[in-house]
């Protein structure tokens, strides 16, 4: 299978989800979309990876990539095509349906190892990994 990993930095590229999709034989292409790539068009990957970044989905009017991937977001699922938002990559997914994001009201943060539990469907994609490192400001507060 063939994945698109969308990063915020060209120096962003190491991801122990990229690393275990090659592991097990698929391929991994990175686009830097904030920084001129340009985002891949629906259908040439059969899954989408959408990464963290230093921005937060409510500073979009400050952001212009950010409303491109809003949009993204929202045609790759509605097209049924996998897709895995991590940090601001969930935040995007969330808007691109209606949500909204802000930081914690006592402005605390999750910082460190998290235990995951994938669903049926991602089991295979997850197997091996039951943690993940994880610094977080902000949230998706409604869906």
């Amino acid at each position: 299978m063939r994945f698109v990993s969308i990063i915020h930095y060209p120096e962003w590229n190491d991801s122990r989800v990229t690393d275990v999709l090659r592991e097990r034989g698929h391929s991994v292409e990175y686009r830097c979309h904030r920084t001129g790539d340009l985002l891949p068009d629906i259908g040439d990957f059969d899954g989408v990876i959408l990464g963290g970044g230093d921005v937060s989905v409510w500073q979009a009017d400050d952001e212009p990539f950010m409303e491109r991937e809003i949009a993204y977001a929202r045609a790759v699922v509605d097209a049924g095509i996998p897709y895995l938002g991590i940090c601001l990559g969930a935040q995007i997914l969330g808007a691109a349906y209606g949500s909204t994001s802000s930081a914690r009201p006592d402005g605390a943060a999750e910082f460190g190892l998290y235990p995951i539990e994938p669903t049926e469907s991602g089991a295979d994609l997850f197997d091996g990994l039951d943690h993940v490192y994880q610094v977080h400001w902000e949230a998706v507060r409604s869906l």
